[in-house]
């Protein structure tokens, strides 16, 4: 009877054990589910594109932001590679990028110009890899700021310097030409005033010599 008691006490303990063990369980996974959802909620509703991509340049993960900017959406990226499905990649040196960031292990900025048809795009995109437990290179993760307006407000202030300094060159070898051009007149002036007041000197009057000397000292 003793020995009755005490299994039918270890099974309500073990019983009470599995139980609280289930509701623990479960309550972590709801945490985990919920934790989920708002990161997703939060990843798709910032104003950047995030996507990830594994060691073989598959997609694994992109958020809404990232579908928008390239008119696509995640149903045709997940499990492709960039140059699948997003064409102009291919014209941009993004492949290479994404290796040396892989075989470094080192994130990169740059700002890429990418074009398809007329359409052009210039993004801001910051690739870096991701790790998993063991610091071991599983993939990579980029986010991407579209700087379009930026970079072409930035190009046009470029060209509009870089016409202000052609414009200061051509006003400096017109200043140059003129200022060549009317030294010879010049010199012509003074030298009919010189013979003026050397041969005339004694015809004109102090007024009229005043005037010679301010043409030829000038």
């Amino acid at each position: 009877a003793v020995c009755l008691m005490a299994w039918i006490g270890w099974q309500l303990v073990e019983s009470v054990e599995t139980t609280q063990q289930l509701r623990i369980d479960s309550c972590l996974r709801q945490v985990a589910e919920e934790a989920a959802t708002f990161f997703r909620s939060m990843v798709d509703h910032v104003p950047i594109g995030i996507s990830r991509t594994d060691l073989s340049g598959r997609f694994v993960f992109v958020n809404e932001e990232f579908c928008k900017m390239f008119g696509t959406s995640a149903d045709d990226l997940l499990g492709k590679t960039p140059d699948d499905v997003v064409p102009q990649f291919a014209t941009d040196k993004s492949g290479s990028i994404n290796r040396r960031v892989l075989e470094h292990a080192q994130p990169e900025e740059r700002i890429e110009r990418l074009t398809q048809g007329e359409r052009e795009q210039f993004m801001k995109v910051i690739r870096m890899p991701v790790k998993d437990d063991q610091q071991q290179v599983i993939g990579m993760q980029a986010v991407w700021l579209d700087v379009t307006e930026l970079q072409q407000a930035q190009n046009r202030l470029e060209r509009y310097a870089q016409n202000l300094e052609r414009s200061n060159v051509d006003l400096q070898q017109f200043a140059y030409v003129a200022s060549h051009d009317l030294q010879e007149p010049l010199r012509a002036v003074s030298i009919y005033c010189l013979l003026m007041e050397k041969n005339y000197s004694g015809q004109l009057d102090e007024r009229a010599m005043r005037w010679l000397q301010f043409v030829i000292n000038g």
